[in-house]
């Protein structure tokens, strides 16, 4: 199930239709559908963190399904008493010990806290006694779309995959974004690496978000410079901003480990 917002593959994924197994208040399966709403990836900074390290770590193979409970607390949406029931892999090297993602997944969880209200990544999540969540579904998948069509399928709760090589970009968005949207959310991760620096995990998904932007906004500009019927005044300035774009990509890239592509 697409939402109204982009769906970008590897950051903010595709949500599709489920229902958590949810107790301790009434309505379950609609409280469930609601807190599947709400733990959009962008709500999840921590847990994408552990998958893309795990992902890196692994050689850029495989593929995870966690079963998870957890308590989600009353009044502030705080997820706690997180545990990872079960843990399928796929893909991935059969000997390779997944008790390191296992243990992140958990401790990540347990740092983590809904929005109570709508902001502009996804709906809000708010309840009113603590909410015991069971058997609840992610999908850690790479960022193909045939790997995300395949996984939704499934009927996962959330959809989790960075690409391939981060330093080509993890976070795609389908379909691309204008122009305007592409500035828009550059100048936000951008001040948000700025506010981060105090907290390394958070600073650097940052940086990695304003990374990947630049290039995608290089990408925007690269294809509309070619447009044939294109102002020669028109074509001059987006070169320029494409110079721009890359010489400031090359400057995140730098901080992060990486060359521009």
């Amino acid at each position: 199930m697409r939402r109204s917002l982009p769906a970008a593959v590897g950051g903010p994924a595709a949500l599709v239709a489920v229902a958590a197994f949810a107790s301790g208040c009434a309505g379950g399966r609609d409280m469930g559908a609601r807190l599947a709403n709400a733990a959009v990836p962008t709500h999840l900074p921590l847990v994408m963190a552990c998958w893309e390290k795990e992902f890196e770590a692994s050689g850029f193979h495989g593929e995870y399904k966690a079963t998870v409970d957890f308590v989600v607390a009353k009044d502030t949406s705080q997820i706690r008493q997180a545990k990872v029931r079960k843990l399928d892999v796929s893909g991935a090297e059969e000997a390779r010990d997944a008790s390191a993602f296992r243990a992140c997944l958990e401790d990540a969880l347990d740092r983590t806290v809904l929005p109570q209200t709508d902001d502009a990544n996804g709906p809000g999540f708010a309840t009113s006694a603590d909410l015991t969540v069971k058997g609840y579904l992610i999908a850690f998948v790479d960022g193909s779309s045939k790997a995300r069509e395949d996984a939704a399928e499934r009927a996962e709760h959330v959809l989790l995959g960075p690409r391939a090589d981060r330093c080509q970009g993890l976070y795609v968005y389908d379909p691309p974004r204008d122009e305007v949207d592409l500035y828009t959310a550059i100048g936000q991760a951008e001040t948000s690496a700025t506010q981060a620096k105090a907290q390394p995990d958070h600073y650097a998904r940052a940086l990695q978000k304003a990374y990947d932007l630049r290039l995608e906004l290089r990408d925007r500009l690269q294809r509309e410079v070619t447009t044939t019927d294109l102002p020669e005044a028109n074509r001059k300035r987006l070169r320029s901003a494409i110079d721009e774009t890359e010489a400031k990509a090359r400057a995140i890239g730098a901080a992060i480990g990486c060359k521009q592509p």
